[in-house]
Order: C-alpha cells, then sequence, then structure tokens
C-alpha cells in the first residue's frame, strides 16, 4: 500500500489552531501555578525567618499587652470572645443560607485546613505559652498544649477572611464589601488582642498564625481557584465519594501518627507554674487537647457525609437538579432564593439548635474543662467526640435541611416538587439553552 495514500495522510499533518492553542493555555497556565506556588513558599520562609528574628522583641512587646497578674477580667474578655461563642457557626450558618452549598463546605475546609495544618507546625515548633514561663500571669483558663503557629490565630484569620471572600464574590457593590473587610479585619484584631490578655500567646505566635492562615488562603483560592458558583468543580467533588472519604482519614491518621511519635512532654518548671492556677486532675487528659483538634476532619467528613444523603436519597442523583437547587441556577430554584424574611428565620434555627443541641446537651469544644475528662474515660470520650463530630455535620447539612424543606422555610416552587419526590419534572426540556448554562459556569 501506498504511504502517500490519503488514508494515511494524518501522520505528518500539522496541529490545527485550536490544539496549538489548547497547548499553549495549559503550558501557560502550569507556568503561572508553579510561579505562584514559589511565592507562596517564599512568603512562609520569610516569615519563619522574620519570627526567628524578632522572636524576643515580640514577646517582650506582648508583656507590655498582657493582662494584669490577678486577670480579674476573664468573664468579660470571655463575653468579647466572638470565635469561642459559636462564632463560626455564625458564619457558617450565614453562608450556607444565604450563598449556597459548596461556599458552605469550602468554609468547613478551610477551618479543616487552619487548624490541621498549625497543629502539625506545632508538633515541631514547641513554644510555651505566657503563663507557662511567667507564673505571676494568671491564664483566663487553661491550654496545655505547646503552640509555635497559635492554631487560634490561624483559625481566626482564615475564617474571617473567607468570609468575606464567600459573601463578596461576583458582588459589584463596593461600598458593602469595603465596610464588610473592614468590619473583618477589625474583628481578627479584636481576637488577637483578646487572647493576649488573656495571657495565653506571645505576639510571635500570632504573627506566625496569621502568616499560616494567609498562605491557606492564598493557596486555596489563587492556586486552587475554587468558585464556589463552579459547577463543574462541585461535581467533582459530589461525584469522588470514596476518595473525599479516605484522603480525610488518612490525613487524620497521619496526624495523629505524628502526634504519637512526638514527644509532647512538658518541662518540670512549666508544670509547676501550670498547677498554681490549673487543677492537678486537668493533667490526665494533657494531651486530650490535640487529639480533640484533629477531630476537625470528622466535622468536614460529617458535613459532606450530610451533603452527600441529601444527593442520594433526596435528589436520587439526579447531579444536575441537586446543583441548580444548591449551587447556582437560572430557574430559580435556589434553596436559598426565598425572602429575606424566611432566610433569617432559617439561620436563626440553625443558629439557636447549634446552642441547645452542641453547646449545653452535648458540650464538647475544643477546650479542656477542668475534671471533666478522667484518664479512665480517655478512650471513651475520643469516640464520643469521634461519633458527635460526624453525626453534628450531618444533622446541620441533611436531617436539620430536610426539616426546613417541610416547614416551607425554603425555596417554595421545588418544594411541592420534593416532597411528591417528582425531582424529574424540574429538569429542563431544552437541552440547548442547559448546555449554554452549563458551559457559561464552566
Amino acid at each position: 500500500m501506498d504511504v502517500n495514500d490519503e488514508s494515511f495522510s494524518f501522520l505528518d499533518s500539522e496541529p490545527s489552531l485550536m490544539d496549538m492553542s489548547i497547548s499553549y493555555y495549559t503550558k501557560e497556565k502550569k507556568k503561572k501555578t508553579k510561579k505562584k506556588l514559589i511565592i507562596l513558599l517564599s512568603f512562609l520562609s520569610l516569615c519563619v525567618i522574620i519570627e526567628y528574628f524578632t522572636r524576643e522583641t515580640l514577646k517582650k512587646s506582648s508583656k507590655q499587652i498582657f493582662g494584669s497578674k490577678n486577670n480579674k477580667n476573664c468573664e468579660l474578655l470571655e463575653k468579647f470572645d466572638f470565635y469561642n461563642y459559636s462564632g463560626r457557626y455564625i458564619l457558617l450558618f450565614y453562608i450556607l443560607n444565604f450563598v449556597n452549598l459548596y461556599a458552605a463546605i469550602g468554609f468547613i475546609f478551610l477551618d479543616m485546613s487552619s487548624v490541621a495544618l498549625s497543629g502539625i507546625i506545632n508538633f515541631f515548633y514547641l513554644e510555651p505559652r505566657p503563663f507557662w514561663e511567667d507564673s505571676n500571669l494568671k491564664p483566663c483558663h487553661c491550654d496545655l498544649e505547646y503552640t509555635g503557629a497559635s492554631t487560634t490565630g490561624t483559625q481566626i484569620f482564615i475564617i474571617l477572611i473567607s468570609f468575606y471572600h464567600f459573601i463578596t464574590y461576583k458582588t459589584k457593590e463596593k461600598f458593602r464589601n469595603d465596610f464588610i473587610l473592614l468590619i473583618c479585619c477589625l474583628l481578627i484584631i479584636l481576637m488577637y488582642l483578646i487572647r493576649l490578655l488573656q495571657n495565653l500567646i506571645y505576639l510571635n505566635q500570632i504573627f506566625l498564625g496569621l502568616c499560616i492562615g494567609f498562605s491557606i488562603y492564598y493557596w486555596f483560592f489563587n492556586i486552587v481557584k475554587v468558585d464556589c458558583y463552579n459547577r463543574k468543580q462541585f461535581k467533582q467533588i459530589i461525584n469522588q465519594p470514596i476518595l473525599v472519604i479516605s484522603m480525610l482519614i488518612i490525613f487524620w491518621i497521619l496526624f495523629n501518627i505524628i502526634h504519637v511519635n512526638i514527644n509532647l512532654n512538658l518541662e518540670p518548671i512549666y508544670i509547676l507554674n501550670i498547677q498554681k492556677y490549673c487543677k492537678k486532675e486537668i493533667f490526665y487528659s494533657l494531651d486530650f487537647n490535640m487529639y480533640t483538634k484533629s477531630m476537625i476532619f470528622f466535622e468536614f467528613l460529617g458535613c459532606y457525609l450530610g451533603i452527600y444523603l441529601e444527593y442520594i436519597y433526596i435528589f436520587k442523583e439526579n447531579i444536575e437538579l441537586f446543583i441548580r437547587y444548591n449551587i447556582k441556577s437560572k430557574y430559580n430554584e435556589l434553596f436559598n432564593k426565598t425572602s429575606k424574611f424566611k432566610s433569617f428565620i432559617r439561620f436563626l434555627i440553625y443558629y439557636l439548635l447549634e446552642i441547645i443541641i452542641f453547646k449545653h446537651i452535648f458540650p464538647y469544644n475544643y477546650k479542656i474543662k477542668n475534671n471533666l475528662f478522667e484518664k479512665e474515660s480517655f478512650t471513651f470520650q475520643i469516640f464520643l467526640l469521634f461519633f458527635l463530630t460526624i453525626f453534628k455535620g450531618i444533622f446541620f447539612f441533611f436531617i436539620l435541611k430536610r426539616m426546613i424543606i417541610y416547614l416551607k422555610l425554603t425555596n417554595e416552587k421545588i418544594h411541592q416538587v420534593m416532597i411528591n419526590k417528582r425531582q424529574d419534572s424540574l429538569v429542563s426540556t431544552n437541552k440547548e439553552e442547559e448546555d449554554l448554562i452549563i458551559n457559561e459556569e464552566e
């Protein structure tokens, strides 16, 4: 057969203009991503260097801010401590009820990442707390884990800045956006000031936590480029439950393997100073706080399972309807497409139930309470936290959401259809219009 035959013409054909454009775009995208990763690593390295050389100076400056030796203002400080009083749940429930489901799960993921990353760093960068070193400083509560990079410092920054990002994303109201940014920045400063006045951390630890928080934010929104209205991204997350769950469990196991193999025992002088203000029984649970911090992996898992249960049992794996109801829709079918009054009622129900059920009936927040845990019940408490943490996510993202729908506090257009289990009736019959929407959003 003649090799010059037309049937073999593809062998020496040149790539099309479209192929060349796609190849060029892919290469440029990789270059930009690589450049951003270098910027991120350089920023983190610079932060570590700055912290190292300014550590003693920042510690001395911290002593000018610390609360009084008797620290009689602890109760007042706790009232202003927005973070400790379910502050992050206020932000989460606002995002869920006024933005969309993808933004809510992204918010939880960022919160999880901030605790996990700063926790891992604190396994290796062991810095004492102020009241450990100075017995004259009375703490507002007994924190017994080392803190090189303040976990609270990281978490406060990431939840408030990501909240700002999600609720102002693709909005053009400059005054409103600037005002929200100002409020978030003031809250961050207020939280940092409160932690200092509680005699719990130094300025250099806050600085390092702030750097980690900004790095997570930059990675999430500028390198990974998470878009809370992107249907394609959300589809990938929903359609890969085994991968998501496996990765969470693997990271949790790795976190605790590192924990078990690191010597976190306190120096005798620190123990003496701590015992001056903290009851002796609390040392039975010396490591408990680090284990409970790792439970935040399962908080994300519980939320993901709640979302997946809705997808499987309510929407019968109809991904298009599920996305149009929870993420974005040009058919006015969004879960939160209701009056402002109904949206506020939903938000209020979420927040009140979080306080009633999980703050008072099942109080399992990350703070160690005096005499709450005993040495003999350590394993039991860990398993209790495990199940309650997963249940909490499922409760808010599946059970409570179903209740709210049946109370008609959500989108009226889709409500009756969902009760009658006729989801297919809302699927668009105009295929060209549906494809146009998908292409536009992807």
